[in-house]
């Protein structure tokens, strides 16, 4: 795409480009708390959090794409930091993050 914008010379100015991908998936096992149900999970390094919930049957998540990229599964965070690549933190908003 940024190569079609440059020989048509389109303004960067009317340009904005997103890359949803995870650099780096291992990170540290983190504790995961649903808030309507209160049940705790811990999230090993190797997993997504929708692998831990599906896992467990702990809610119904929808998911499409299962990478990052359509953002159904786009969640709110109401405590902690995300440490993924795939984390959304908009003006008005809570922080939120897709949990695939």
């Amino acid at each position: 795409m940024k190569a079609a914008a440059e020989r048509h010379q389109v303004p960067a100015s009317q340009l904005h480009f997103e890359q949803f991908i995870l650099e780096d998936k291992s990170g540290e096992a983190f504790t995961l708390v649903l808030a309507r149900s209160g049940r705790e999970f811990t999230v090993p390094q190797d997993m997504t959090i929708l692998q831990v919930i599906e896992n467990n049957k702990a809610a119904k998540v929808e998911c499409l794409c299962r990478e990052g990229v359509c953002g159904t599964c786009e969640t709110m965070i109401l405590e902690g930091k995300p440490t993924t690549a795939i984390s959304i933190t908009a003006r008005k908003r809570k922080p939120a993050s897709r949990v695939c």
